[in-house]
């Protein structure tokens, strides 16, 4: 595709670059009212501007962040790991850690730091096509995102608002001009937007549709000062999040419901932490750049930790989960309980179960020595001893159910999965 084309004419245009217009799945139950996706970017759309940086790495969490490094050594030693990171990847280009180099950046104010962002950045819009699945492409109609394209979308979203304001006019364009192509066409395109969309909550499994629905979303949001089209996306994602956690199930396909009365979903430990976390991430980016506007509703959310709870083992060492399958015992709800502080919430069990944590126990964790788990990890010194819980709960939308004799480290522990 010709790089120089205007990125903000017709969508359809580039969708048939990537791969074509596709048929919509036949799946779709009314879940989305139906977008055109030419239309919803039409040149009319509102062109209200965000503030950067806004999403995720907020003035506010870095300065609260600066201040923290002046008396907590615990904080001290974190900082030193993040920052050692980011210089080991000066002299690289990897967009994996475009998250060090970008908090670096905006912890130190040393632009050597959003340089480096800067140029992977330009270097990956120059780039190859992130839609090069062969595996997902042979399908029919073919993919052209995934789980790996989604992160991607993710880290340079949060890249890109964080060295914003270091990037002249032209380079801010190009960039967003290039990550439009290759990220939020490809993305909310097959997931989302009519008329390409070719997925919907009762066609795939539900943690993808969270992951690369909102980190397609998270980008369009990063770039709408540039292409004022995407704002529209990027809050119909939002308005429309609420669907996933009200997901009623589907019979025919045997599929539960996303989530039990009673919190969490049926997918295990692991991706409902993960398809869970992904939704709140999100959410989070997404209120963080409107302030003014009051959050919608999900009342899902209400329970989510008390899942994670329910199902975990206080014991001597690493913190255990049930694993029913498609999970492991290590494995925790901890990326999604930070981010429901983060939002608000003030359930004081949340800082017990994250006291039962050992640093770093999961790989993609939100713990204090990564970028996000920096900025956002909590006091949990006002935690209380045990959960204010019941020792048994029952999960009757997938069948799990748990009793155990105490909250107590090392008690004993039924579990059943029906």
């Amino acid at each position: 595709m010709n790089k120089e084309k205007n990125t903000q004419n017709s969508i359809d245009l580039n969708l048939q670059a990537a791969g074509g217009v596709r048929a919509c799945c036949s799946g779709f139950f009314g879940v989305f009212l139906p977008l055109v996706f030419a239309v919803l970017l039409s040149p009319t759309a509102s062109a209200q501007k965000i503030k950067h940086p806004s999403l995720l790495y907020t003035a506010e969490r870095v300065q609260q962040a600066k201040q923290q490094l002046k008396t907590d050594a615990t904080a001290v030693s974190a900082w030193n790991s993040i920052k050692e990171v980011a210089d080991a990847n000066l002299k690289k280009n990897d967009l994996g850690k475009c998250d060090f180099l970008s908090l670096a950046y905006l912890m130190t104010d040393d632009t050597k730091y959003a340089n480096k962002v800067r140029d992977i950045l330009l270097k990956t819009v120059r780039g190859d096509i992130w839609s090069n699945n062969s595996e997902m492409l042979a399908r029919k109609p073919a993919w052209n995102s995934e789980l790996q394209l989604a992160r991607k979308c993710g880290l340079s979203a949060l890249a890109y608002d964080a060295i914003y304001n270091t990037l002249t006019a032209p380079e801010r364009k190009e960039i967003a001009e290039g990550l439009y192509r290759i990220g939020v066409v490809p993305a909310l395109g097959d997931w989302f937007l009519e008329p390409t969309r070719i997925h919907s909550l009762n066609s795939m499994g539900h943690n993808w549709w969270t992951s690369c629905v909102c980190n397609g979303a998270l980008l369009a949001l990063s770039l709408q000062n540039e292409l004022p089209e995407l704002r529209d996306a990027a809050d119909k994602v939002y308005d429309q999040l609420p669907e996933w956690f009200a997901f009623a199930g589907d019979e025919i396909q045997n599929k539960p419901k996303s989530c039990d009365v009673n919190g969490g979903m049926y997918e295990s430990v692991n991706y409902a932490n993960f398809g869970i976390s992904e939704a709140l991430l999100y959410r989070l980016c997404w209120q963080n750049a409107h302030p003014s506007e009051k959050p919608n509703a999900i009342p899902e959310i209400s329970n989510a930790q008390d899942f994670f709870i329910h199902v975990c083992y206080p014991r001597t060492g690493q913190l255990y989960s049930l694993n029913f399958g498609d999970s492991h015992t290590t494995i925790t709800g901890q990326n999604t309980l930070m981010l429901l502080l983060a939002l608000g919430s003030k359930d004081n069990n949340i800082l017990w179960y994250l006291n039962q944590l050992e640093q770093g126990q999961t790989r993609d964790g939100f713990f204090k020595n990564s970028p996000t788990g920096f900025l956002y990890w909590p006091d949990t010194k006002p935690a209380n001893q045990t959960p204010q819980l019941p020792n048994s709960q029952i999960f009757p939308d997938f069948g799990w159910a748990t009793m155990r004799t105490s909250w107590e480290k090392n008690s004993t522990l039924l579990a059943v999965k029906s």
